[in-house]
């Protein structure tokens, strides 16, 4: 309901009965005449009139009437049967005017009134009032009236016309005790309720300022309201020059005015100002403002505008504005605005808005500063909207943001940003740039920064990095997402450059772009230090080298229950499944967080739908190349199907271990790697188990540091060596002229008849079996031999002519009884989860040490066998014994024993009898 209206209304409820009173007054015979009043405002509103009280009149200077109980009837619509009730009304009137025909009111008192305005669906109002028609008859009096003065009118004479009716009207004190406004919007069904403890207008007349004291609840919010009004003359006059007819409504010639204060939900509103045509809205001046000492207090605005408000508790606020225009087209074309008290926040506005009632011509320059981000979000206001429950907040530090905001509802503009969170010298972001359509979020240009000096505090807000970061970057929006160009980044030592797109108009993210660094040093950026180089010192070379005590295979050290050496810990399939990506990645040196250096990384990652594809996959390592593709993809249940195709050419062993640590280990060894493996799992450990494909390692021309090895262990790979290299404690390195490992994979086994070989310039070593990648497990069965003419044909070269490694991966056991051998090693390699193939076991008759080698004496060629490019070599060829196995064997046997007694003579002392007793027990098992 519009304000013009309600004040109209309420004019015309007091002119009716101020109009009641000047009839009373006139015939003196109040309570003869109260059913001719009904009749009377009856006949004015087309409304039931009643009034059920006594009408009392006390004369005197200042006659007063007294009037109770009044009814004024609604509309036959309406949910209430009244629509004005009264319980008192008291009018006290000067009488002297009343001879020149003005009516001065000294006091007006309406007690316990309730007005009811409503609409019904159509937006029809109730207070829309109708004249029945002629005045009806006046109802009959009881007994008989009494001959009415001669300056009466007679009930039935007409109405008088405006030169007959009083010549003015005053009125000087109005007071409204305990009075309700209901309103009832029957198009919103909405109901607001307007109580007035007391409502106090006091001035010399209605030509003169009115002096106001409000007091009540709106909607059940308390207020309380004084000051001063313009005079109900010039309230109610029409504007100088208006043209009635018309309706046009030029200014008022007189402004009407006002200056009041307010007190509500903790605020103090000040309004003053004028207003041209107040019962039209139009023609406004004002200057408002609102103060208070806690912003959050405004929370109990929201019942009253029927939101729910959540406003942080951000202190202290003072707001003013000047409003100036018309009801309709409202401007503010001053405004100055603080919000907050520092250190929390203090946020300022600045400039005009052209059009309030449709937010539109904003111009406003906007401020914000605060202590510290974390403490604004930690508000219960807007930690409940912006933060998931339980979200844990670092400290960033203080804050300040400036910005002109330009626009309207359709397009909101805001330039000039300059964004700083953190404190100079600290870790801090900038921004700087415009946002040409905030509300749409498009034409965003802007330059960030990031400056992390201290990479603790980035580890604070959950970024593990071990290195002072800077990067900066130009951020705009594209189609369904946003563009983050002109890249730079230096971690440490490592630069990054290039430009990402984020789409987000997908059923998830994508990513997509390209990265390039010089150098990218993971082991910096991770703070991972390299492994160190093996330092342990030679035993002194009194010192003899621990026995080859052989273990029992068919009983080896278990692992700890559950252990796995292959991890089984769940893949992270759905971090995979959040985002979809594809970004060419392309770095000049890598450095992995194990030391491995990398040269000319080119990447392809592609994902999509959870698929993870590395294609192309090209890294440059260890002076050589590996290249290839990596896929894999979900498959259900938490499970991914791996599929891998490497291939590796002129990879340096030596510069591989050198890049990982183990600067003496090696050096040399050109290798060839093929890789072409498919699996499927939950986990690592459970791919691993259902491995199909090959797996090829070839390296030449490689020599072994013997003093980088531990020969003071007596761990299996510390005996394969020594008994390889029988001269390793006497001489600096061994040469390997080839290394070979060429398996298939079944099922998660990696297995070969002839799939190991070791050439060295003095000893050959040909070897197969299987690897048991799901159970942990290996059996290979190992054939040494020294080349001829090296002085080692008889001796200690013989004793390990067939040996056999067995067990779990973490604790394997070697197995240098010969029969132990061949019994152990070829029935486990032959039933490793059934994918082994015989395992040799096709061999059991012929000469085991031959065929492994590749032949014997000067034909042994392991490598070429493993190769695949030699036929396994068949021995001496003779006719085979009736257990032809137990014949090798003992054969065996008695070389190992002339050879121990060969050693004992050549290590004379206790050191070579406790030698020879150890290998003559071994043989004797």
């Amino acid at each position: 309901m519009r304000l013009s209206t309600l004040l109209a209304l309420v004019l015309g409820l007091i002119a009716l009965l101020v109009g009641g009173v000047t009839v009373f007054l006139a015939t003196l015979d109040v309570g003869r005449y109260k059913a001719e009043i009904v009749a009377l405002i009856e006949g004015k509103t087309g409304r039931e009139v009643a009034i059920d009280g006594d009408l009392d009149l006390s004369l005197g200077l200042a006659p007063a009437l007294v009037v109770e109980n009044v009814h004024l009837g609604n509309a036959s619509w309406a949910r209430d049967p009244d629509m004005v009730s009264v319980g008192r009304l008291e009018a006290q009137v000067a009488l002297l005017p009343l001879l020149t025909g003005d009516l001065r009111v000294i006091r007006l008192v309406l007690a316990d009134t309730s007005v009811w305005l409503e609409t019904d669906d159509q937006g029809q109002g109730n207070w829309a009032l109708g004249a029945l028609g002629p005045d009806p008859a006046p109802a009959p009096a009881t007994g008989t009236p009494p001959t009415p003065p001669a300056n009466t009118p007679a009930a039935t004479d007409p109405p008088r016309d405006s030169a007959d009716s009083p010549t003015g009207l005053d009125i000087q004190d109005v007071r409204l005790e305990n009075a309700t406004l209901i309103l009832r919007d029957g198009v919103r069904d909405q109901t607001l309720t307007l109580e007035l403890d007391r409502a106090v207008l006091m001035g010399a007349g209605v030509d003169s300022p009115l002096q106001v004291d409000l007091a009540g609840r709106y909607n059940g919010l308390a207020f309380a309201a004084e000051g001063t009004l313009g005079s109900l003359t010039a309230l109610g006059a029409p504007a100088a020059g208006q043209d009635q007819d018309s309706g046009d409504t030029p200014p008022t010639s007189t402004p009407w005015p006002l200056d009041l204060t307010a007190q509500v939900a903790g605020a103090t509103v000040t309004v003053s100002g004028t207003i041209a045509d107040p019962i039209e809205a139009r023609g406004l001046d004002l200057t408002i403002s609102a103060r208070g000492s806690q912003v959050g207090d405004l929370a109990a605005l929201g019942p009253v505008l029927d939101r729910d408000l959540r406003l942080p508790a951000v202190g202290a606020y003072d707001v003013t504005l000047r409003l100036a225009g018309d009801a309709a087209t409202l401007t503010a074309p001053d405004l100055n605005a603080t919000l907050g008290t520092l250190p929390l926040l203090k946020a300022t506005a600045r400039g005009r808005i052209d059009d309030l009632t449709a937010a539109d011509g904003i111009a406003l320059d906007i401020s914000a500063e605060g202590g510290e981000v974390a403490d604004l979000l930690r508000l219960p206001a807007l930690a409940s909207t912006v933060l998931e429950p339980g979200t844990d907040l670092p400290t960033l530090g203080p804050f300040r943001v400036t910005a002109t905001v330009t626009g309207g509802p359709d397009s909101l503009s805001v330039r000039a940003i300059d964004l700083g969170v953190g404190p100079p010298g600290g870790l801090r972001l900038t921004a700087s740039g415009a946002v040409a359509d905030a509300l749409a979020a498009s034409g965003i240009g802007l330059d960030v920064a990031l400056n992390a000096p201290d990479p603790g505090r980035l580890n604070d807000l959950g970024v593990p990095v071990a290195v002072p970061v800077q990067a900066r970057a130009r951020v705009s929006d594209i189609a369904g997402g946003y563009r983050i160009a002109d890249l730079k980044a230096s971690l440490g030592r490592s630069h990054l450059a290039g430009a990402l797109d984020a789409r987000l108009d997908g059923p998830r993210p994508r990513v997509s772009g390209s990265l390039q660094a010089p150098l990218l040093d993971l082991a910096e950026m991770t703070g991972a230090s390299p492994p160190a180089p093996d330092t342990r010192a030679l035993p002194a070379p009194s010192v003899p080298a621990p026995s080859m005590t052989p273990i029992d295979a068919a009983t080896p050290a278990a692992a700890p229950r559950g252990a796995t050496l292959i991890p089984n810990t769940p893949l992270p399939l759905g971090a995979l499944s959040a985002v979809d990506a594809a970004i060419s990645i392309t770095v000049g040196q890598a450095v992995l967080p194990n030391g491995t250096a990398l040269d000319t990384v080119n990447l392809g990652v592609t994902l999509a739908d959870g698929a993870l594809t590395l294609d192309p996959l090209r890294i440059g390592v260890a002076g050589g190349t590996v290249s290839g593709t990596v896929a894999m993809a979900p498959v259900g249940g938490g499970a991914a199907a791996l599929r891998v195709n490497l291939s590796g050419d002129n990879v340096t062993l030596g510069t591989l271990a050198k890049d990982v640590g183990q600067t003496d280990l090696i050096q040399g060894g050109r290798t060839r790697l093929r890789l072409a493996l498919t699996g499927q799992g939950a986990t690592p450990h459970q791919i691993a188990g259902t491995l199909d494909g090959r797996v090829l390692v070839h390296s030449v021309d490689a020599r072994l540091n013997n003093a980088a090895l531990d020969w003071a262990g007596a761990d299996v790979p510390t005996q394969l060596i020594s008994t390889i290299n029988p001269f390793g404690k006497t001489e600096n390195t061994t040469p390997v002229r080839c290394l070979v490992v060429n398996m298939t994979a079944t099922q998660g086994v990696l297995s070969g008849e002839h799939g190991l070989a070791l050439e060295t310039d003095r000893m050959v070593v040909g070897g197969g079996g299987g690897f048991d990648l799901g159970a942990e497990r290996l059996s290979v069965k190992v054939a040494p031999a020294a080349r001829e003419g090296i002085g080692l044909e008889r001796g200690l070269g013989r004793i390990v002519e067939l040996f056999a490694v067995t067990g779990p991966f973490t604790t394997p056991a070697l197995v240098l009884d010969a029969r132990e051998a061949v019994r152990t090693g070829l029935r486990t390699a032959a039933s490793a989860a059934g994918a082994v193939a015989t395992g040799g076991l096709s061999l059991v008759g012929e000469d085991l040490a031959a065929n492994l080698l590749g032949g014997s004496g000067a034909e042994m060629e392991p490598c070429l066998v493993a190769l695949g490019e030699k036929e396994p070599g068949q021995g001496s060829g003779g006719t085979a014994a009736a257990d032809p196995a137990a014949d090798a064997l003992d054969a065996v046997r008695q070389q190992a024993e002339e050879a121990v007694e060969d050693l004992t003579d050549q290590l004379p002392g206790p050191a070579g009898e406790a030698i020879g007793g150890g290998l003559r027990r071994l043989l004797n098992r």
